[in-house]
C-alpha cells in the first residue's frame, strides 16, 4: 500500500460535504471476497483475534492515550443505542451516504451521525442488530479516535479495528488527513 494513495483517498472521502461522522474499517485480506458480478466485492469487517491484537501492540508502542469502555449496542433501522451499564445511554441515527474501498484494505463510510434523546428510540422487537462490545479507543486528536472492538454477536466473537472521525465545516482539513494517515501508516505498519 502506497502513502500517497492513501493522502489522494482521505482527500476524496473526506471532501463529501453532507457527512458529519466518518468510519474506516481496517479488512483482512482473508476476508474480501469476489462476488459473481466483476465490480461488486463482499467485505467483512472482522479481524483474526491475532491480527488484531497484532495491531493494537504496534498501536500501543507509539504512546497515543487510551480509554476503554463497555456497552450493549441495538441498533432499530438506522437509530442506534448504546447501554453503557444503565449510567450513560447514547442515542443517535447514523444514515450512510457513502461507501467506499481502498486496495481492500480499507472499507470506508462516510455518514450524518444526529444524536437524538430517549424518546426517539422506537418501541418495537424489530431489532436489526444486538451485541455486547468492548472498546479500547486511541485518541488520535480531539476529533479521531481509533478504535479496537471486539464483542459477541450471535454467540460468535468478532475483532474489529475501526478509526473515527467527527468532522465540522470549520476543521482544517489537511491537520486532520496528516493524524489519520500517520495512525493508518502505523497500524497498517508502513512506517
Amino acid at each position: 500500500m502506497n502513502k500517497v494513495h492513501i493522502k489522494t483517498f482521505l482527500d476524496s472521502l473526506l471532501s463529501i460535504d453532507d457527512c458529519n461522522f466518518f468510519q474506516l474499517s481496517l479488512l483482512s485480506q482473508d476476508n474480501v471476497k469476489e462476488t459473481d458480478s466483476e465490480d461488486v466485492k463482499a467485505f467483512s469487517t472482522s479481524l483474526s483475534k491475532d491480527e488484531y491484537y497484532s495491531t493494537m501492540a504496534h498501536l500501543m508502542d507509539n504512546n497515543y492515550k487510551f480509554h476503554q469502555r463497555r456497552y450493549n449496542e441495538t441498533i432499530i433501522g438506522d437509530v442506534h443505542y448504546h447501554n453503557h451499564k444503565n449510567e450513560d445511554i447514547n442515542i443517535f441515527q447514523l444514515s450512510t451516504k457513502q461507501m467506499s474501498a481502498f486496495q481492500n484494505s480499507i472499507i470506508a463510510f462516510g455518514q450524518n451521525k444526529t444524536k437524538l434523546s430517549i424518546i426517539n428510540f422506537p418501541s418495537t422487537k424489530d431489532i436489526s442488530y444486538e451485541s455486547y462490545k468492548s472498546v479500547l479507543s486511541f485518541r488520535i486528536s480531539n476529533r479521531v479516535l481509533f478504535n479496537f472492538i471486539n464483542g459477541v454477536h450471535d454467540n460468535d466473537n468478532f475483532y474489529n479495528i475501526v478509526l473515527s472521525y467527527n468532522h465540522e465545516k470549520n476543521v482544517d482539513l489537511n491537520n486532520v488527513i496528516k493524524d489519520i494517515e500517520k495512525v493508518l501508516n502505523i497500524a497498517l505498519k508502513l512506517q
